[in-house]
């Protein structure tokens, strides 16, 4: 089953059960200050193992802390300001792990790595080997803001980022292999850097405003991609029932474009849409650029 078959059913069975949750909620209490405690973070609808809930944000918060957090590292909250002893050069790989919160990875003013929390709920970070993990969990993605701050000119092995329901914004980030996954929040990333970059949404936003790579995978359930790239190597566009849109550099003469699928696609200006659009335009030797879309759509522009 596609991805976005399945993302349809999970989201029409979770809306459905919140629907039954929130009638049931709104007579038993008479709704009195319920959606007050809905804005504010207080009470919210969540799923787990056994089953889909409706419940007290700080009950629930508590049983998954032990999963997302390692029991042997310190938890912080509130403000804080520290400096990891770690030499940067030691390190190969950056994990972001983003349950729901804010968190910014911008440049450090001096050669270390620093971090800094305002008004975050709960954060940890460690080292491990050569690996740096970053795990943020918030009420809500305005509460407060977790910093990263990476010297200039790092270059990481491998970055990995998974937003959950959180925020990311990446000022500057460099790796051999990238991996940025937004399920239901959103990442916004000025200038990334890689070998092989590979942007996978769910029913979230992601928006990179300069990506200089080898190859580039994006692949979108129900959510938006946007992104402006200048890639040397391959380009694979995956198309549920969700936006694409691209800003590649060169012309269009400059790839072999193969479109695939039921969706609707904007080519270089040139549009192409309806049941089983099939296209190819080969041109060997040089960059291939396959789109499939089921039923989304995909907008590409060239620079030339």
């Amino acid at each position: 089953m596609k991805k976005w078959v399945k993302g349809c059913l999970i989201a029409s069975g979770v809306l459905m059960a919140a629907g039954a949750i929130m009638v049931s909620i709104g007579v038993t209490a008479g709704g009195v200050d319920i959606w007050e405690r809905i804005r504010g973070g207080e009470y919210s609808l969540y799923r787990d193992e056994d089953g889909i809930y409706w419940g007290d944000f700080d009950k629930f918060d508590a049983r998954g802390d032990k999963e997302f957090f390692r029991q042997d590292e310190p938890v912080y909250n509130g403000d804080f300001s520290k400096t990891l002893s770690v030499s940067p050069e030691n390190l190969k790989k950056l994990d972001l792990e983003i349950e729901r919160g804010m968190v910014n990875v911008e440049e450090s003013y001096d050669d270390k790595i620093h971090v800094e929390g305002e008004n975050v709920r709960k954060a940890q970070w460690y080292v491990k080997g050569d690996e740096l993990k970053v795990k943020v969990k918030d009420r809500k993605n305005d509460s407060g803001t977790f910093y990263l701050y990476l010297p200039d000119g790092i270059k990481f092995q491998e970055i990995e980022a998974d937003t959950g329901m959180g925020s990311l914004y990446i000022a500057k980030a460099a790796a051999d292999s990238m991996e940025v996954s937004v399920d239901m929040g959103e990442m916004h990333a000025d200038s990334l850097e890689a070998d092989r970059t590979s942007i996978d949404v769910g029913m979230g936003y992601a928006y990179a405003e300069e990506i200089k790579t080898g190859t580039l995978d994006v692949e979108v359930d129900m959510g938006s991609v946007d992104v402006t790239a200048e890639a040397s190597g391959n380009i694979n566009m995956e198309c549920g029932m969700g936006e694409i849109t691209a800003d590649l550099s060169g012309s269009q003469d400059d790839y072999s474009i193969n479109l695939d699928g039921n969706g609707s696609f904007e080519i270089g200006g040139e549009s192409y849409s309806g049941l089983g659009v099939s296209r190819s335009e080969a041109t060997p030797g040089k960059q291939q650029l396959k789109i499939n879309c089921d039923m989304g759509s995909v907008t590409v522009y060239f620079a030339e």
